[in-house]
């Protein structure tokens, strides 16, 4: 007995050994321990499975320059003659081949249905990708004329100019057919005709330039249609409306500049619509509207100037909308973004020019939990913004020049309070007021609260009115007889108020009754049929009861203006295309000081030629770098000086790569002079460059290289905000440890589990030395360790034993029973 419990503990320590072991071994080691399992196992199945394709007598068959495997996931047989340069498709294939991959090929021209071939009776999938097939029609396999198993066909990259009428009918099976980035720029009517099994159809990236509705008559079934980057310049009503189940439409990289509002009819089911870059002014809300599956949106890309009062309304099933990367959008508007109950996520990020989004954008979005607004123009966004959206989780303003006073002070409660995240704080840097420019955000505004409390000063609740940058430039130019649009926006607390002044010195308001002005309640200005005699400073004046934000634009009319700027875009908007200079001219005036509108207007006339920036490296460590950086300027009096904030974009990438393997950008406020560049990673070379703009002039440039520091050279230096990666080790390291004491603790319970085990087992034992079960010899060399006790009914009424066990091991029938206590 001594020895089975000893041989019962032995086993429980080697148990909790092993059990310590597994949680003490650190996660990447379990799953790679489980990645070698599940590979051997794959290496297993192949083994056993490759043995039987190629089989032995078919091996021959297997083309030259070919390997014949078993590839990918689903194991598929597949003759594999990718980079082999073939000029025609193998004559012949081991039997039961199901894919046939000849990327990168000098195959001209594609069998017809005489040419005698075998094995490809099986081919589900064939890739002709990259290669100098002219001509994608009639191809006929598998022995003869009729339809054969292929269901995915690959023709990207080739020489297809057209594409003529039943160019697939013998590809009755066709699911998949991808004909991208070739010169295709004529289609058949009926070119689709035989594909009633066609789902999904890659027509991307040729040289179209019309879409013709007949094309989709055979393709009842389509779920994925992608037509981009052609050069598609109208969409013609009811174009779309036979692919009633057509689930995703990619149109981006056309040339339309406006939807009519039936040119998407018919596509009810439609999920996901890609219109990113094309020359959309406006957002096309119509068409939109008769999309009622929609649920994602990407309209990245397009030269819309502002987002207004019902562009998005009722698009009620939309979860996540793109509207990023917009060369001109300045301004969200009141009720941009209203009854849109489904949205979960808004991509406003890297739109260069975005510097007002209105308090009351947001109307009716509960489960908007994610909002980018980084890298733009913004100088603040208005608390009321965050309390309309009640699931706001996740809030990215970074790379922004933010004013970090009044504006922005909301953050602070709304962190703490609802457990907002602000994206990477880090990055989040004032530009204004000047004693906190370059400081992080959080850190100035708690800075600021706590000078105010040490004063005894009341929170700052008003705020001077502060004019949107991006939304009015400083020079514009218009042809004669057009219309003109100003857009002026401001943000401040209380609202602001926005009128006008124009050249002749007249105050345009929302209540000026005028055939050639009028002026919108958002700060828009319109200009009738302007002439020459209209040219000249206009001066938008934003006022509440703190203060007053004036800024002024040069308007010029007539002359070759129209396309003296091209390119840079603009928040000023004519009939033709506008001249638009990046320069600006504001001036902010407090409550007690009064501000003339006309000598503001006035410092628009001085011009300053701007020289590229000098550009020094201040810190480098692992992780990050701060660069700082200097511009000379010379003002047209002569007299030269040093400008500050003349740098608008910062630049980077790792040296290595070029811009092309992935830059980062950042836009620059004015009067900052450096900036930290984070998240990079140790031990490797980047370039850095600045960029000035200029007023008349192309922008110019200065880069510079630099080198991170090797993570065990930082020594003794602070260290970094911690990498995702090394904080999910992190996490991972503190979950390793708490499996430690699991084990330990579970480890302590089965061998007090086992420890109890064996102490009742020892019970039973000597139960059974009293009921006799050991009795003989056992009894002749030893004395008994029990005696046997009567118990009758009448005798005693103790059912028990005083001392020791008692009768709870005995057993037989009620009357004249017999139990044994142990002595």
């Amino acid at each position: 007995m001594p020895g089975t419990v000893r041989w019962l503990a032995a086993l429980t320590l080697a148990v909790a050994l092993a059990a310590t072991l597994v949680a003490a071994s650190p996660p990447g080691d379990e799953r790679a321990a489980e990645d070698v399992e599940e590979t051997e196992e794959a290496e297993e199945a192949a083994e056993e499975i490759g043995s039987t394709w190629p089989s032995h007598d078919e091996r021959d068959d297997c083309p030259a320059l070919c390997s014949c495997s078993l590839l990918g996931i689903n194991r598929s047989r597949a003759v594999d003659c990718r980079g082999g340069n073939l000029t025609a498709l193998p004559p012949r294939l081991p039997g039961g081949a199901q894919a046939l991959l000849l990327t990168d090929h000098a195959v001209a021209e594609l069998p017809p249905g005489d040419v005698a071939v075998r094995g490809y009776e099986e081919v589900a999938m064939l890739d002709l990708s990259r290669g100098a097939v002219a001509d994608a029609c009639g191809l006929r396999l598998g022995g003869g004329p009729g339809p054969w198993g292929l269901r995915e066909l690959h023709l990207v990259r080739n020489d297809i100019a057209a594409l003529r009428s039943g160019c697939f009918e013998s590809l009755g099976g066709l699911e998949s057919l991808y004909l991208g980035y070739n010169r295709i720029g004529s289609v058949s009517g009926s070119a689709f005709a035989g594909l009633g099994s066609l789902r999904t159809l890659f027509l991307d990236h040729n040289v179209l330039r019309s879409v013709d509705a007949a094309w989709f008559d055979a393709l009842p079934g389509l779920r994925v249609l992608a037509l981009g980057g052609n050069p598609v310049a109208s969409v013609t009503d009811g174009t779309f409306s036979r692919l009633r189940q057509l689930r995703s439409l990619d149109l981006s990289e056309w040339r339309v500049s406006r939807l009519q509002e039936a040119a998407l009819d018919g596509l009810e089911h439609l999920e996901d619509l890609s219109l990113e870059g094309n020359l959309l002014a406006k957002v096309p809300a119509a068409a939109l509207r008769r999309l009622p599956g929609l649920r994602l949106l990407r309209l990245d890309r397009n030269p819309i100037v502002a987002l207004q009062e019902g562009d998005f309304r009722n698009l009620s099933h939309v979860e996540e909308l793109s509207v990023r990367d917009m060369p001109r959008l300045a301004a969200v508007d009141s009720d941009a973004f209203e009854s849109l109950p489904s949205l979960a996520s808004l991509d406003l990020s890297h739109n260069p020019r975005l510097s007002f989004v209105h308090r009351y954008a947001f109307r009716d979005a509960p489960r908007l939990a994610t909002l980018l607004l980084d890298n733009g123009d913004l100088g603040g966004l208005h608390g009321a913004v965050a309390r309309a959206l009640p699931a706001l989780r996740r809030l990215s303003l970074h790379s922004n020049p933010l004013r970090c006073d009044c504006v922005n002070r909301w953050w602070l409660g709304a962190t703490a309070r609802r457990g907002l995240e602000v994206a990477q704080p880090e990055l989040a840097v004032c530009a204004e007021p000047p004693e906190a420019r370059g400081r992080p955000a959080a850190e100035a505004m708690l800075a600021a609260a706590a000078r105010r409390r040490a004063d005894g000063a009341e929170p700052q609740e008003a705020c001077l009115p502060l004019i949107a940058r991006g939304a009015l430039p400083a020079r514009a130019s218009a042809r004669p007889g057009s219309l003109v649009t100003l857009y002026c926006r401001a943000l401040g607390d209380p609202e602001p108020t926005i009128y006008w002044v124009s050249p002749a010195g007249d105050k345009v308001t929302t209540d000026t009754l005028a055939d050639k002005f009028w002026l919108e309640a958002d700060g828009t200005l319109s200009i009738a049929e302007v002439r020459e005699s209209d040219a000249g400073v206009y001066t938008c004046v934003a006022f509440n009861s703190e203060g007053a934000d004036t800024r002024s634009v040069t308007l010029r009319v007539g002359g070759d203006s129209g396309d003296a700027s091209r390119g840079h875009g603009s928040s000023a908007s004519t009939s033709s295309s506008p001249s638009i200079s990046l320069s600006t001219s504001s001036s902010t005036s407090s409550s007690s000081t009064s501000s003339s509108p006309a000598t503001a207007a006035s410092s628009v006339k001085q011009e300053v030629e701007e020289e590229a920036p000098t550009l020094a490296v201040v810190e480098v460590n692992s992780f990050s770098a701060l660069v700082a950086w200097r511009v000379s300027s010379k003002l047209s009096s002569g007299v030269s000086g040093k400008l500050s904030g003349s740098v608008s974009e910062l630049r980077w990438w790792r040296s290595a790569e070029g811009p092309r393997g992935g830059a980062h950008s950042a836009a620059v406020a004015p009067g900052v002079t450096e900036h930290r560049v984070a998240e990079l990673q140790p031990g490797t070379t980047y370039t850095v460059c600045a960029t000035a703009a200029a007023a008349e002039r192309a922008s110019s440039s200065r880069c510079v290289n630099l080198t991170t520091t090797a993570a065990a050279e930082e020594g003794n230096r602070r260290s970094p905000p911690e990498p995702p990666v090394r904080a999910l080790r992190h996490r991972a390291g503190a979950a390793t440890r708490l499996s430690l004491v699991y084990a330990v603790l579970a480890a302590l319970g089965l061998l007090g589990f086992v420890l109890l085990v064996a102490r009742y087992a020892r019970h039973r034992l000597q139960r059974k030395l009293v009921q006799g079960a050991l009795a003989g010899p056992f009894n002749a060399v030893y004395p008994p360790l029990s005696v046997p006790i009567d118990y009758d009914d009448d005798d005693d009424d103790d059912d028990g034993c005083d001392g020791g066990y008692g009768g709870g091991y005995g057993g037989g029938s009620a009357g004249g029973s017999k139990r044994g206590c142990l002595i």
